[in-house]
């Protein structure tokens, strides 16, 4: 009987933990620092449960630091704020798995943004960002990276650390040429890199042979790295919009049998 009613109560204590809410968004009409301040401090009594905070549009001009209470935050959505930088308490969120600081006013990105390393989803798109740390490259889980709509120039040589990373997507940068590190990313499925100063691939683009997906329309290209050809699975490839040789297209055409090629 004993067993029976301790698993009973286990069962309940379970059934009651998992029924715990774990996802909270900021309603509309609470906006401003103080408000999301009091919005937080509401869910710091079942902060352990939280794992998903959305705060989007919530004219945030800084990140509060009692976010840094929520240790097991796995989605923080700041999409639409004022924030002009990232505040060390960020680094306190240490599962973090998604973090979304789209259309936002953010010049720079901090060194210490490599202290979170669950991070697998980093979406920075609309932003004013013209470079990014070095210390990018230590985000050593992420899977995907979001940088459109930025005055980005150059991208960090030490991306290529970044042996997850199976998406990257750059759109209206500055960018006009890839780090040679940029051949190590042994993950990379979609590449989309459009409307650039784009010049050329890295010669050695080949050597991406995880590679499904190629956007790299209306940029300046004006040759293709004869490395292409080895990328058996590459299975779309848009390329209108350059400078690159009808010939060119229509051989590689012909070795990527298996790869829609629009041009």
């Amino acid at each position: 009987m004993r067993i029976t009613i301790s698993f009973l109560f286990a069962l309940l204590i379970g059934t009651s933990i998992h029924a715990q809410k774990s996802s909270y968004t900021l309603a509309n009409d609470r906006t401003g620092n103080q408000s999301v301040i009091e919005f937080l401090e509401e869910l710091i009594d079942k902060k352990e449960y939280v794992e998903e905070l959305d705060l989007s549009h919530g004219k945030l001009d800084s990140i509060p630091e009692i976010i840094g209470s929520f240790k097991n935050l796995k989605v923080l959505k700041l999409y639409g704020n004022n924030l002009s930088t990232i505040t060390k308490q960020i680094c306190q969120l240490t599962n973090l798995e998604r973090l979304d600081l789209r259309l936002n006013m953010l010049e720079k990105l901090p060194k210490s943004i490599a202290c979170l390393k669950q991070l697998k989803d980093l979406d920075l798109q609309e932003n004013l960002l013209t470079e990014l740390p070095e210390s990018l490259g230590n985000l050593s889980s992420l899977t995907d990276l979001h940088l459109q709509n930025n005055p980005i120039r150059k991208l960090p040589n030490s991306i290529g650390n970044l042996k997850q990373l199976q998406n990257i997507y750059l759109r209206n940068n500055a960018v006009k040429e890839l780090p040679d590190s940029f051949i190590n990313l042994e993950k990379l499925e979609i590449l989309f890199i459009v409307n650039t100063p784009l010049e050329q691939l890295p010669d050695a683009i080949g050597n991406l042979k995880t590679l499904q997906s190629i956007s790299i329309y209306d940029n300046k290209i004006s040759n293709l790295p004869q490395s292409m050809e080895e990328l058996t699975k590459l299975r779309y490839l848009d390329l209108h919009g350059n400078k690159i040789n009808p010939a060119d297209i229509e051989s590689l055409r012909k070795k990527l049998k298996y790869c829609e090629i629009e041009q």
